[in-house]
């Protein structure tokens, strides 16, 4: 059994990834955005940034990592000089990002687990089962007070070992990503066409909408703009402002039910409905695909979107080749709501990087070494730019991105090694000068203040009872939100059948789990 689930995992593997890791292929064409050039800049330690290492010094090491892009050529330019400043030759098995979590639990089922795993959701039941088994080593007392580790002690988020650990103990680096992320972008060129405001409430922003999709703001002469553009997922921007992130006791203050069973998602449920009742929401918004809603974002289509901030550049360029006139503007809203403002912040970390057990103590030393390594300022920089003459060049002080560092540096360059952290990371853009990027850093410099963090969406408040249950009521549940935003169920009907999931035998048990493990993290 263990040799036929190998066979099926390799074969998994070769579909996802065209089974050529290092095979010369078409090039990526989303950039990620660049990060802290403008002069803010991260928490730095200067003891251990990477130099020029002899052969003797090169860690071999593989990985498995989530593609977000075409397999690169892992002997271009950029990663040559990756692997020249963590000091390692990577044997990199690439697996596209949507079906990265079914091969990463086949490789976990079948014992075959790579050296190292850049795991992005953290939480998951096999996962977590794994961990308990024994499948990954324990780095707590290797990495000790981090003396030894200064970049990984200092160049990370706030509080992230702590996100990471499972009972109390810890058994990852971070995959760190800016706390700053998702904007609920509006398409302003459009909105000053109408002659409106900028909204500042929900109420504002559901008008502007409806106002949008009932004119014809691109000039095409047809009533086909969509206002917000959403999949089966309810965006969480806008649960924030209904309070969807805030713990909701249960009646005996002994537990914490999950957010997509609390009162503030209901009611931001029943705001998607109205938008949709409005026009503002597509009929089609249950079988769209976030790549859907990329292409019509950025080719002249839907109004609002919510999504990374970064994009804005990439958005407004592609759509000017449909709207050239007037020129497309993107920017994001602060939108007051009845439980606070429609920001959400990550908690600064995305994944954990694991180191299996199979690798003897030595080399899971060294590897902690290149961890450290690759959590640096300069292989960060290089992550988000790439190499001064190669891939960028400076324009007023900043890195633009020319064709080939559009091509070479993107997400999946950010997905072998936990970086160091930046405010910025998903907000500046790779594309935009010195001063496009300094009006969006200005547009969001409040958001960590005033934003909330989602603790429950990346599974950093944990339950067991409920990452082995939920999945059983998952799809049903999906389902109910797609009819209850699209009317085919009322919204008074959607919130008992959360009631009734609220009371539902196997997912009791986990309110107060819930409840243990906010405390734990908060007090």
């Amino acid at each position: 059994m263990k040799k036929v689930l190998a066979f099926l995992m390799a074969a998994c593997i070769c579909a996802f990834s065209g089974c050529s890791p290092g095979a010369n292929t078409s090039p990526a064409t989303t950039s990620d955005a660049p990060s802290e050039a403008l002069g803010a800049q991260a928490s730095t330690s200067q003891a251990s940034t990477p130099e020029a290492a002899s052969n003797d010094d090169i860690v071999e090491i593989q990985v498995l990592a989530p593609l977000f892009s075409d397999p690169p050529n892992m002997a271009n330019e950029y990663w040559t000089e990756y692997q020249r400043l963590t000091h390692s030759k990577l044997s990199v098995e690439w697996v596209d990002a949507g079906s990265f979590h079914d091969v990463n639990h086949l490789r976990i089922a079948s014992g075959d687990l790579p050296e190292v795993s850049g795991i992005p959701d953290v939480r998951t039941p096999t996962l977590l089962n794994a961990i308990k088994n024994g499948a990954y080593w324990d780095l707590t007392d290797y990495f000790g007070d981090f003396s030894q580790y200064p970049n990984l002690r200092d160049n990370v988020a706030e509080n992230c070992y702590t996100y990471l650990s499972v009972n109390n103990r810890i058994y990852a680096a971070p995959r760190s990503r800016t706390r700053i992320d998702l904007g609920v972008n509006i398409r302003k060129d459009w909105l000053d066409k109408l002659g409106l405001p900028l909204p500042t409430t929900l109420d504002e922003y559901a008008d502007a909408l409806e106002a949008i999709v009932n004119s014809d703001p691109d000039g095409n002469g047809q009533k086909d703009t969509i206002g917000l553009l959403i999949d089966t997922s309810v965006p969480g921007s806008l649960g924030v402002a209904f309070g969807a992130l805030d713990p909701q006791y249960t009646e005996d203050g002994a537990g914490i039910y999950h957010m997509y069973l609390n009162d503030g998602y209901i009611d931001t449920v029943a705001y998607l409905a109205d938008l949709y009742k409005r026009g503002a929401i597509s009929p089609q918004f249950a079988s769209t695909k976030i790549e859907d809603n990329q292409n019509y974002y950025s080719t002249n289509r839907g109004a609002s979107y919510i999504m990374s901030i970064w994009h804005h550049w990439e958005w407004e360029t592609s759509s000017a080749k449909v709207q050239p006139d007037p020129a497309p503007k993107v920017v994001s809203l602060v939108l007051d709501g009845p439980k606070g403002k429609a920001i959400q912040l990550n908690t600064g970390v995305s994944g954990g990087y694991y180191v299996s057990k199979n690798v003897p103590e030595e080399k899971m030393i060294r590897i902690l070494k290149y961890l450290e390594d690759a959590t640096s300022m300069e292989v960060t920089n290089l992550a988000y730019y790439g190499i001064e003459g190669v891939h960028h060049t400076l324009k007023d002080g900043m890195p633009v991105l020319n064709e080939l560092g559009t091509q070479q540096i993107n997400t999946s360059s950010k997905c072998v090694g936990p970086l160091a952290y930046m405010k910025y990371g998903k907000v500046d853009s790779a594309g935009g000068d010195k001063a496009y990027n300094e009006e969006k850093r200005k547009m969001v410099e409040d958001y960590e203040e005033i934003g909330k963090t989602d603790f429950f969406g990346n599974g950093t408040v944990v339950s067991e009872v409920w990452n082995t249950n939920w999945p059983k009521y998952q799809s049903e549940y999906l389902a109910n939100v797609a009819k209850a935003i699209s009317n085919d169920m009322t919204v008074e009907d959607f919130r008992s059948y959360v009631e009734g999931l609220r009371s539902n035998p196997d997912l009791q048990p986990a309110w107060a789990e819930f409840s243990a493990s906010w405390k734990a993290i908060f007090g």
